[in-house]
């Protein structure tokens, strides 16, 4: 990858349109948001993070299945070609994103933040990992839970002092061990 070929985009902006022409790209860094749009409504339909590709159907001259949002600041690199084995590694991770997406809309309201912020995580030196923060209206499509449920967990989370703000975007969370797991018998609930 040639950082010049590389190119940025903010938290929220679209990146695919479904239904429109658009790209193949990998994720070099961040997060994003795919939607998918239903009943005439836009529903989410799973995320897609560093590493992984989005829009592979592209290559096949297809238009975008899904409506693609940046969940984080977000570099990707546009692909052109893709080769059997890359191919076959998409194809893994979206079985694995899938999932994950499943997961996010299942538990209490606890574990879903929880494994949202372990999905979204980068590990750092300090063994705690930083985050940067989905708006209450962004975690409330993805886990299927209400922004007012939202920001109960949230502020609980910071009460117990696992979710550390930096700044309104950025925060460290240092998990409950087995939590984001969705171990039925742990709760943030005190």
């Amino acid at each position: 990858m040639s950082p010049e070929s590389c190119i940025g985009f903010a938290h929220g902006e679209a990146v695919l349109v479904a239904g429109m022409p658009g790209r193949c790209w990998r994720i070099h860094q961040g997060a994003v948001r795919l939607t998918r749009w239903v009943d005439d409504s836009e529903h989410f339909a799973g995320l897609a993070r560093t590493g992984d590709l989005i829009g592979v159907e592209a290559l096949m001259g297809n238009d975008s299945t899904f409506s693609a949002y940046a969940l984080s600041e977000l570099i990707l690199e546009p692909k052109g070609a893709l080769d059997s084995a890359a191919l076959l590694a998409a194809l893994t991770s979206s079985e694995q994103r899938a999932a994950e997406a499943l997961a996010l809309c299942r538990g209490t309201a606890d574990e879903r933040i929880a494994r949202l912020m372990t999905l979204l995580a980068k590990p750092t030196a300090s063994g705690h990992a930083r985050v940067q923060m989905p708006s209450l209206r962004e975690m409330a499509e993805i886990t299927n839970l209400t922004q007012e449920t939202i920001s109960r967990v949230v502020s609980r989370l910071r009460r117990l002092g696992q979710l550390v703000r930096n700044s309104r975007a950025q925060a460290e969370f240092i998990p409950c061990r087995g939590l984001a797991t969705g171990n039925p018998g742990l709760s943030l609930a005190a």
